[in-house]
């Protein structure tokens, strides 16, 4: 979900509290914990780095993602995500 004030093309922070809420990740795998399902060591926020809106139209957003070295699987690239009816 991109909140409505980050959906035009730009680069946001984010750390930026406006995203924080909205970019929580997790990591998958064997879980550490009796009973968990999926979560080896719980979720948090996405940490340092950027997300650039790189253009958005009625159909689709597409986007960079720029992490800054956090998490074990970098999901830093390029991405293309369909816009909800």
């Amino acid at each position: 979900m991109l909140p409505s004030a980050y959906q035009q093309v730009g680069v946001y922070d984010l750390e930026d509290p406006g995203l924080m809420y909205y970019s929580g990740m997790s990591m998958t795998g064997q879980s550490h914990s009796p009973g968990a399902d999926d979560c080896p060591w719980g979720g948090g926020s996405i940490g340092r780095g950027t997300l650039e809106i790189l253009a958005i139209d009625e159909a689709e957003v597409r986007f960079r993602v720029t992490l800054n070295g956090f998490w074990d699987a970098d999901p830093s690239g390029e991405y293309t995500a369909p816009r909800c009816p």
